[in-house]
């Protein structure tokens, strides 16, 4: 369903509402949805949120989709007990990264 939400498109193209995005606020929303999964598999997750992160411009929904996507593959893939490493920061240049490893 989170696929085909994002490639939902209007005649012009891809709609996007764009705001102000706290990335690290909405990784943390995301990963609140995974609790009752990850409890159930005695899965973990370790964070190393930078708080020096600045807002950004972006669709939430979609930006949403993307870090859900990212963490339910890692969950969906690993084999043996689930245990998550998120980090979220910005580079360099500016751009807001996530990254995530199963250990």
């Amino acid at each position: 369903n989170r696929i085909l939400n994002f490639a939902s498109v209007t005649e012009n193209g891809l709609a996007l509402n764009y705001e102000s995005l706290d990335f690290p606020s909405l990784t943390e929303e995301v990963l609140g949805t995974f609790s009752p999964q990850l409890e159930a598999i005695h899965g973990e997750v370790t964070w190393d949120r930078k708080k020096d992160s600045p807002n950004f411009p972006g669709d939430r929904t979609h930006i949403k989709n993307v870090i859900y996507n990212l963490i339910e593959n890692a969950i969906k893939y690993s084999v043996e007990q689930v245990t998550l490493q998120i980090q979220t920061g910005s580079n360099s240049r500016n751009c807001r990264l996530i990254k995530a490893k199963l250990r």
